[in-house]
């Protein structure tokens, strides 16, 4: 159900003609987060800032974090990504979510190593 989310996540993205790479500098505007996140991903310090000079020339940051505008941006990013993510939790009730719960989160703690570093990219909650 991540994954649902996360290809609902990049198609609102591409329809607001967002990259990758603009993405996170986005949420980095407004949050902080790239001293998190660009570690991991790959992407030189160049192409960081060619991402947030394309972002400036749309009017969705500035050299303090987000416009008005981008923040708008993030805000409908965000709640549209929530909508589309809804339609498998409309179908279950209570109940069956808490036992799909108790399936897939021991599979998840298994699979993710111990502590997951915060603040993270992923927002996993602090250990």
């Amino acid at each position: 159900m991540r994954e649902h989310r996360g290809d609902g996540h990049v198609a609102v993205l591409a329809a607001e003609g967002i990259d990758g790479l603009e993405a996170h500098a986005l949420r980095d505007a407004g949050d902080g987060s790239g001293s998190v996140v660009a570690p991991h991903r790959g992407w030189t310090d160049e192409e960081w800032t060619a991402a947030r000079e394309r972002l400036t020339a749309r009017g969705l940051v500035r050299a303090d974090g987000l416009t008005d505008e981008g923040a708008r941006l993030r805000d409908h990013i965000e709640r549209r990504t929530d909508e589309l993510a809804a339609a498998p939790y409309a179908v279950a009730d209570a109940d069956e979510l808490a036992t799909l719960d108790g399936w897939l989160r021991p599979i998840a703690r298994g699979l993710v190593p111990a502590p997951v570093p915060h603040p993270n990219p992923v927002g996993a909650p602090a250990p």
